[in-house]
């Protein structure tokens, strides 16, 4: 999480008015010659730059695929 925290900052020093981190599937990679990886929920990581930024936007996308709607506007 520091890593996206110290880009935000970055970002925001550089006067980007806003950061968009998409969601995405969770194996993304051909298991006959890779290990899975997963990433970190989008909303996770907004979270903890919503704390450390003060005048960045933050956006992302959300899948209804595994989550419901009313669950997506909810968080």
């Amino acid at each position: 999480m520091d890593r996206f925290v110290r880009y935000a900052q970055a970002a925001e020093r550089g006067m980007i008015q806003l950061l968009f981190i998409a969601d995405t599937p969770v194996l993304d990679v051909d298991l006959d010659h890779h290990s899975p990886h997963h990433m970190i929920d989008p909303l996770l990581i907004l979270t903890v730059l919503a704390r450390e930024d003060e005048r960045i936007g933050l956006v992302t996308t959300a899948s209804t695929t595994f989550t419901e709607p009313c669950d997506l506007a909810r968080q």
